[in-house]
């Protein structure tokens, strides 16, 4: 708790989320979370956003081969995307 409560003290003494706000527009702006799953799906992944959050949630029966390549997928897509 004491260091939640330290990191709560810099975003506040830092403004932390007043300076980011010209990112947060960016996001909502371009789309990013719809372009990445977009490109997930054209190489095979489906994925979902919630809003500009990347969501994975593999079934428990996913292979170690199997959720690499969703992970490989995944970072193609945002490196794709955000270039």
């Amino acid at each position: 708790c004491a260091a939640a409560l330290a990191n709560l003290d810099i975003f506040r003494r830092e403004r932390t989320i007043d300076q980011l706000q010209d990112k947060i527009a960016y996001l909502y702006e371009e789309k990013i979370g719809i372009k990445v799953i977009q490109e997930a799906r054209r190489l095979g992944l489906i994925i979902r956003p919630l809003d500009n959050v990347i969501v994975l949630m593999p079934p428990l029966s996913v292979s170690r081969v199997e959720l690499g390549r969703m992970l490989d997928i995944t970072f193609d897509s945002i490196k794709k995307v955000t270039e």
